[in-house]
């Protein structure tokens, strides 16, 4: 938004900036009713998670090559599990 304010020359134009906080209160108003059932979750559940636990379950690099699909299958046990 600020990039094509400045680089097209819009900083000035009241209607850009109408039309920017139009954008931006379409997508809170989208984005508003998902996101209240999460936080409400998240105040009655905690989900907290310790740094030991994100490490145990993140990925490594060989979950990046693997995959399920047929024409990948060679590469399974070159990296092991």
């Amino acid at each position: 938004m600020l990039f094509f304010a400045i680089s097209r020359r819009l900083w000035r134009e009241p209607r850009y900036w109408a039309m920017t906080a139009l954008a931006a209160g379409v997508a809170v108003t989208t984005v508003v009713p998902f996101l209240l059932p999460y936080l409400e979750l998240q105040r009655d559940m905690g989900f907290g998670r310790s740094l030991d636990e994100a490490v145990r379950y993140s990925a490594d690099w060989r979950a990046y090559l693997a995959s399920a699909a047929w024409a990948h299958r060679w590469i399974l046990p070159l990296i092991e599990r």
